[in-house]
């Protein structure tokens, strides 16, 4: 929890006068706002100017130079030729507390720290290209569809499912230490699930046997065979990415589905994993499996109960996205 020097000042007041020493007041406040947030010292300083009667809850205007001034344009002039370098970094190579380095790249350069968005591939000037070609195709197509013809568009995914499925998230009292959570070896135990919905809801769950690849052979006698038990394919359209398993072309065309294209190199475009997959390890969490067979029937059951408007609403993100991938030319969401 962010607090600002005025409130601590403020309260620090306020416990002072109901008679609470230095040290009752620092533990109080960082026991409500997290360690650290106001050092003993600070506390001291605050009460000693409280008695003399010289104590303000806001910040004294400073008038002349700031007193890092003279730093300022070296500290500058060291992270515009070394953008990725630390605090602590240039503290050292200039001979600057660090502190002080922090104190100017925050308020006087405005700056801050970020983390890189990840993206899952570099895109050139070509993909990128293609990234729209094919996104303004599939938009005209989504935006031409009424009502009955988008229910015809089914879209197909596949993902792996840990037996194991640790919490991400819980509550705790500020203050506390936060759990950490290791993040799942390529051993663990998992099995992958096939999903094909539509805007209606899931139209067809299928799991990959252990110790089997997921290719072409089984894309086609236990993805699309199981799919075309259940759904009457013919005149339908059937919307997958372009892994080389899903390449089935014939198989599609015996079923009677048209195929819709879709751009390479884009999860960011796929509904299952911009939506539905998320959404079911999110589900998931805290579940632990003994065999494949308890877990599919959960994931199973999962995905049935997701509410039908929950995969209308994922349709019309579908083509917001694909509507911001034309907008800025080909880049990633």
């Amino acid at each position: 929890m962010e607090v600002t020097q005025e409130e601590i000042r403020s309260i620090t007041r306020f416990l002072f006068l109901l008679k609470k020493d230095n040290r009752q007041i620092c533990d109080a406040i960082n026991e409500v706002y997290g360690d650290a947030s106001v050092s003993i010292r600070s506390i001291e300083r605050y009460v000693k100017s409280i008695e003399e009667g010289t104590f303000t809850i806001f910040d004294r205007i400073h008038t002349g130079r700031p007193k890092n001034s003279k730093y300022i344009e070296d500290v500058k002039n060291y992270m515009d030729e070394n953008p990725y370098s630390s605090a602590r970094e240039c503290s050292e190579e200039l001979g600057i507390d660090k502190k002080t380095v922090s104190t100017i790249l925050k308020e006087e350069l405005n700056m801050h720290k970020i983390n890189f968005k990840w993206v899952p591939f570099e895109l050139t000037n070509i993909l990128k290209e293609k990234r729209v070609q094919i996104a303004t195709k599939l938009l005209n197509f989504l935006s031409s569809c009424d009502r009955k013809k988008l229910n015809k568009v089914y879209t197909q995914d596949e993902t792996w499912v840990l037996y194991e499925n640790p919490r991400n998230s819980m509550w705790i009292e500020y203050g506390s230490e936060i759990p950490q959570r290791v993040r799942p070896k390529i051993s663990s135990k998992k099995v992958m699930i096939s999903v094909i919905w539509s805007r209606t809801g899931i139209q067809s769950i299928t799991m990959l046997p252990p110790n089997e690849k997921f290719n072409k052979q089984f894309f086609i006698q236990g993805v699309l065979e199981d799919f075309s038990q259940k759904v009457s394919t013919r005149g339908k359209f059937f919307h997958c990415d372009n892994a080389r398993p899903h390449l089935a072309n014939e198989k599609l065309d015996e079923l009677g589905l048209q195929r819709l294209e879709h751009p390479p190199y884009s999860p960011d475009l796929a509904p299952s994993d911009f939506f539905l997959f998320g959404l079911l390890k999110k589900l998931l969490e805290g579940k632990r499996f003994d065999d494949e067979d308890e877990l599919f029937e959960e994931v199973s059951n999962i995905l049935y109960s997701i509410p039908k408007e929950y995969f209308s609403r994922a349709f019309d993100e579908w083509m917001n996205r694909l509507q911001e991938v034309i907008n800025t030319q080909g880049e990633y969401i």
